[in-house]
C-alpha cells in the first residue's frame, strides 16, 4: 500500500490544545503508511511558511482540520494561518469532489455542542473527538475515513426470492 500524506490543519489557541494536536500527530505518525505534515515536524524560522502552507494542502492525499470555534472563525474570515490555509484549501476541496466524488478534508470536531465547522464542511460527514476517553475508537474511526473504510459489509446473500416462502394475505 503507498504511503497516504496527511496534513494537519489547526489553530494555535492554548498549550492544551497544542498538546492535544502533538497526541494526534504522534498516534498516526506511528502507522508506517502515513507521513503526518505538521508545522511543528516540518517548519522552523528558516522555511518560508506561506510555501510550506501553500505544499501542505495541495502535497497531501488528506486534510485533517482539528475543528474548534477559534479555528471555525478564522478559517471563515479568512484571518491569519488557518485563513490562508483555508483559502487553498477551498478550491482544492470543491476540485477534488468535482473530480473524484471523494471527501479529502476531514473535520475533527472537538467541541460539540459549539459550530466549530468550517462553513464550506458543514454539509460533510466529522469525526466527533470531543470525548478523549474514546480517542483511539476516534482515531480508528479516522483512520477507516482516510482508508475509505468506513461502510459496513453487506451480509453473504444466501437466499434467492423464489425460494424464500410465500406469505397469503388474507
Amino acid at each position: 500500500m503507498p504511503m497516504k500524506k496527511v496534513f494537519i490543519s489547526y489553530t494555535w489557541e492554548s498549550e492544551e490544545h497544542r498538546e492535544w494536536v502533538q497526541k494526534l500527530a504522534y498516534y498516526l505518525e506511528q502507522f508506517p503508511d502515513l507521513h503526518v505534515v505538521w508545522d511543528m515536524f516540518d517548519l522552523d524560522s528558516s522555511n518560508d511558511k506561506n510555501e510550506f502552507m501553500e505544499k501542505a494542502v495541495y502535497d497531501v492525499d488528506y486534510v485533517l482540520i482539528v475543528a474548534t470555534k477559534k479555528y471555525q472563525e478564522k478559517a471563515d474570515y479568512r484571518n491569519g494561518g488557518v485563513g490562508i490555509e483555508t483559502y487553498l484549501n477551498v478550491a482544492k476541496h470543491w476540485n477534488d469532489l468535482l473530480d473524484k466524488t471523494k471527501q479529502k478534508s476531514h473535520s475533527i470536531v472537538l467541541e460539540k455542542d459549539k459550530d466549530s465547522t468550517p462553513r464550506y464542511l458543514k454539509g460533510h460527514f466529522h469525526v466527533d473527538f470531543s470525548n478523549d476517553d474514546i480517542f483511539e475508537n476516534n482515531c480508528e474511526q479516522l483512520l477507516n475515513q482516510i482508508n475509505g473504510n468506513q461502510k459496513i459489509a453487506r451480509p453473504e446473500k444466501i437466499k434467492t426470492l423464489s425460494t424464500s416462502k410465500k406469505k397469503v394475505i388474507s
